[in-house]
């Protein structure tokens, strides 16, 4: 019985978790702290009045699970050579507000990706850009919290 359990524990540890795309919500489909703060966001770039933003800005945002409460992850459109979106990420809620977890990241898509006993997810930030002495080029990058600050995972 012993060996079963640790076979699967073994098998179950070593397959790597798949990706989950996010699941993009209108901010009209959010609860209302979550929206007020996803409309606030997007206040920096396009004024604080939603009604007069451009119809083709689509705002959207997804909550991603954690064993804290969801994060908040604001998608903002942009012309930028480093990707077609700034991502913001905000932590769980903690004393009735989200704290603004780092910097933004610019990137085309995001990707969550499940970590087996542990609390957050990985974020994949794909088809964004980077510069380098070379010029531009592709680069996912997978990221993970560390209580402070955003770390690169190889």
């Amino acid at each position: 019985m012993i060996r079963w359990i640790f076979l699967l524990l073994l098998v179950a540890f070593s397959v790597p978790a798949l990706a989950a795309e996010a699941v993009w919500l209108p901010f009209d489909s959010l609860p209302a702290g979550e929206r007020r703060l996803a409309e606030a966001t997007l206040a920096e770039m396009f004024g604080g009045d939603p009604s007069l933003w451009p119809d083709w800005l689509e705002p959207r945002a997804t909550l991603v699970p954690t064993g804290d409460g969801p994060l908040l992850v604001v998608r903002q459109p942009v012309r930028a050579p480093c990707g077609q979106y700034r991502f913001s990420v905000f932590a769980p809620v903690s004393g009735g507000r989200r704290a603004r977890l780092g910097e933004d990241f610019c990137a085309g898509q995001l990707s969550v990706m499940p970590r087996p006993l542990a609390d957050w997810p990985d974020l994949l930030f794909a088809e964004g850009w980077v510069q380098s002495a070379d010029g531009w080029h592709s680069e996912a990058r997978r990221v993970r919290w560390d209580r402070n600050r955003w770390v690169l995972i190889q």
